[in-house]
C-alpha cells in the first residue's frame, strides 16, 4: 500500500470504540475496511491555495482504499477538490494537480501589466480602474473543461461548497442541486485578487474568510459518523 493510503487508513482507524475498531493490516497490505459498515464518513477539504494538490493525494488514497465518503465540504482550492470527490472523479483530480500551471489558473489583466511598468503615482489611474489584480478566465475554463456538473447532481456523495457575501460577511452554501460554475470559482475568489462573482445579486468570494474548514457547516447539514478534516494550510 502507497504510505498515503496508509496514512489514511490509520487515520479513519484511530479513534474507534475498541468493539468497533479494525484488525491493524499486515505489513503494507490493505486490510479490512477502514470503516465499520453502515459508518457515514464526511470529509472536509481546507483548500490554502496549491497546497490542496496534497490534499488531492488523500482523496485518491480514500479511492484506492474503497471508501466512498458520504458528504465532502470545501472552501477556496478545496472546494474544487470536494466537488471532483463528489463526481466520483478522485483519480481526475490527482492528475489535474500533478498538470497544473500557472497559466492554467490565471493570466495578468493589461492593466496590471501596463500599470507594474509605469513609474510611482503614474500607476494609481491604471490600478484604480482594475477589478482585481489577476485575470482567472484560464482557471473557470479549466473547471469547465473538468468537472461534469449533471454528475455532481446525481452523485449519492453530498457536497458543501462554501463561499462568503463580500458585503454582509455571512456564509453562502451550495450542494449538489444549487452548485455552478459561477458558485465554485467564488469559493476560489481571494478578494483583490480575483474579481468578485455575482451569483443571484449577491457578491460573494472565498467562503475561507468566514470558515477555513466547514466543518461545522457539515455537521449541521448532515448526519455523520465520523469526519475526516484535511487541512491544507500551516
Amino acid at each position: 500500500m502507497k504510505l498515503t493510503a496508509l496514512a489514511v487508513l490509520l487515520a479513519l482507524t484511530v479513534g474507534l470504540a475498541p468493539a468497533a475498531a479494525q484488525p491493524a493490516p499486515s505489513g503494507c497490505e490493505a486490510g479490512p475496511a477502514p470503516l465499520p459498515p453502515g459508518h457515514r464518513l464526511g470529509v472536509v477539504f481546507a483548500g490554502g491555495g496549491s497546497k490542496a494538490a496534497y490534499e488531492a493525494g488523500i482523496a485518491l488514497a480514500l479511492h484506492e482504499l474503497a471508501v466512498v465518503p458520504a458528504a465532502v465540504a470545501g472552501t477556496s482550492s478545496g472546494a474544487l477538490n470536494a466537488t471532483m470527490v463528489a463526481a466520483g472523479e478522485p483519480e481526475r483530480l490527482a492528475a489535474l494537480w500533478r498538470t497544473l500551471r500557472r497559466e492554467d489558473v490565471f493570466a495578468y489583466p493589461l492593466g496590471t501589466v501596463l500599470g507594474g511598468l509605469l513609474p510611482g503615482w503614474l500607476a494609481i489611474p491604471v490600478f484604480r480602474h482594475a477589478s482585481a489584480l489577476l485575470d482567472p478566465s484560464p482557471l473557470r475554463r479549466l473547471i469547465e473543461r473538468q468537472l461534469d456538473l449533471e454528475r455532481v447532481r446525481a452523485s449519492p456523495v453530498r457536497v458543501l461548497v462554501l463561499t462568503a457575501d463580500l458585503l454582509s460577511g455571512q456564509p453562502r452554501r451550495f450542494e449538489n442541486a444549487t452548485l455552478t460554475v459561477d458558485a465554485l470559482m467564488a469559493s476560489l475568489t481571494v478578494p483583490g485578487l480575483f474579481p468578485v462573482v455575482t451569483v443571484d445579486g449577491g457578491w460573494l468570494v472565498d467562503g475561507a474568510i468566514v470558515q477555513r474548514a466547514p466543518t461545522l457547516e457539515l455537521l449541521a447539514t448532515h448526519p455523520l459518523d465520523r469526519l475526516l478534516v484535511i487541512l491544507g494550510y500551516e
